[in-house]
């Protein structure tokens, strides 16, 4: 994670143009919002958000519309120095040069973050700025309760919260046992959701009531 000094140095004195109320709808808060203090009012630079990451490209959003942007080589540079790569979920600024191509320039530092080792050593961004994992697992041959809490001590390790959603509850004949070794095995701790398509009303509820305008991973 980038500290705010390299932050800092990399936001520069660009002039920004933002829309609080727009970026809200998408997970923007008042966390992210004083990190951009060194940031002038303006319209060359906007705050923005990543939705998927390619291999050269990444997809932005506004709260409006998504497009596409490259990074700009000097970040890349400076988020390899701090082991750490652009993940879906998290807050950039990205200008448009003059032949209107839209570059990464910056990032705000991340209210947490997940990721995972590779075989190679490797730190592996998932994603950030997640409130709530929901680790969905079947019930039938997918049941596995020692990589369901592997999961939920790497989400919760991260600050996130996780909820197990237990789905294919129709095609066993131990779905209430499986879900009772659940509930059991993670001491009541987290919340477990069936899922099933007619079993499916408890999870709508949650999600409806309980996500709605959080950000949320599967």
């Amino acid at each position: 994670m980038l500290s705010r000094a390299c932050m800092a140095r990399l936001m520069g004195n660009i002039m920004l143009s933002i829309q609080f109320e727009t970026l809200q709808r998408i997970g923007f808060t008042n966390a992210f919002f004083s990190q951009l203090a060194p940031v002038q009012d303006g319209m060359n630079a906007h705050v923005m958000r990543i939705i998927e990451v390619h291999k050269d490209r990444l997809t932005l959003h506004d709260g409006e519309r998504p497009c596409s942007a490259r990074v700009l080589p000097r970040l890349l540079s400076l988020l390899e120095e701090n082991d750490y790569s652009l993940a879906v979920g998290d807050w950039v600024v990205a200008e448009n040069n003059v032949l209107d191509e839209l570059w990464i320039t910056s990032k705000l530092s991340p209210v947490n973050h997940l990721s995972r080792r590779s075989f190679d050593g490797r730190r592996q961004s998932v994603a950030s700025n997640i409130d709530t994992a929901l680790l969905v697992m079947g019930l039938d041959h997918d049941f596995n309760l020692r990589r369901l809490e592997r999961y939920i001590a790497l989400v919760a390790a991260a600050d996130i919260t996780p909820v197990v959603v237990l789905t294919k509850a129709d095609t066993v004949t131990n779905a209430g046992e499986c879900i009772q070794q659940t509930m059991q095995r993670l001491n009541h701790r987290y919340p477990i959701l069936p899922s099933t398509p007619w079993i499916s009303l408890p999870f709508n509820n949650w999600r409806h009531g309980s996500t709605a305008g959080k950000p949320c991973v599967y």
